[in-house]
């Protein structure tokens, strides 16, 4: 089976430190410290923490919970809809979205990154991660089986590994959960799927910034004010 593309950039950008970026300001949003301030007044909250920016908008933690001020609509209307959803372990856990001025604010569940999770355990086969998402990525309208799944998976783990034909350790969690997230996101539609939105949540994978790649947003309900 041939892709698209090598995996070496992205293995490099994996084993980059993690580096913080500016806490008030992303690629399209710039938040000021008084507005911020603002926002966590009204929705009293007292200690806040930044984690990082995204190309719409920042994410800072409180208590055991994520706020994620965004530009968005299209996550903000995913995320408002999904709060009634019935839980899935795989899906990040959206408890409220709220609007104020141009920002949405969405309150979501606190999971680890997984960059920041294999970083902290030693984890070193990035390539073999990548792999697993690209395979979800070619086959995603195909709607491929486990089984499937789990022959290309091994395809690529047996050309780093002396494996017996079974895939073990870490990289064997890392290939359930890819393959788990895909059965949970894949009846939502084509979504963004990348490791930049994986995270490890009481021994789960968790996917979070639930972003499909098209969906129509022009019957909206705006959430509530603050």
């Amino acid at each position: 089976m041939k892709y698209l593309k090598t995996f070496e950039d992205v293995v490099n950008e994996f084993k980059k430190d993690l580096k913080s970026k500016h806490p008030y300001g992303s690629k399209t949003i710039k938040i000021s410290k008084v507005e911020l301030d603002k926002i966590c007044q009204k929705l009293n909250i007292k200690d806040i923490k930044y984690i990082s920016s995204g190309s719409y908008g920042n994410a800072y933690e409180f208590d055991d919970k994520v706020l994620k001020i965004t530009t968005d609509k299209r996550e903000a209307k995913f995320a408002y809809d999904f709060i009634v959803v019935d839980d899935d372990p795989h899906l990040i856990k959206y408890y409220n979205v709220y609007k104020y001025e141009k920002y949405y604010i969405l309150i979501m569940d606190k999971v680890t990154p997984i960059k920041q999770y294999l970083k902290s355990i030693g984890y070193k086969n990035f390539e073999f991660l990548m792999n697993l998402i690209y395979i979800i990525r070619n086959y995603w309208f195909d709607n491929i089986d486990r089984n499937t799944y789990y022959q290309h998976a091994y395809s690529f783990y047996k050309n780093d590994k002396k494996s017996l034909g079974v895939i073990k350790g870490i990289d064997a969690v890392l290939c359930a959960g890819v393959y788990d997230i895909y059965e949970s996101l894949k009846k939502f539609g084509r979504m963004d799927f990348n490791a930049d939105n994986m995270g490890i949540k009481n021994g789960i994978l968790v996917y979070y910034d639930l972003t499909p790649s098209r969906l129509h947003i022009n019957k909206f309900n705006e959430p509530k004010l603050i």
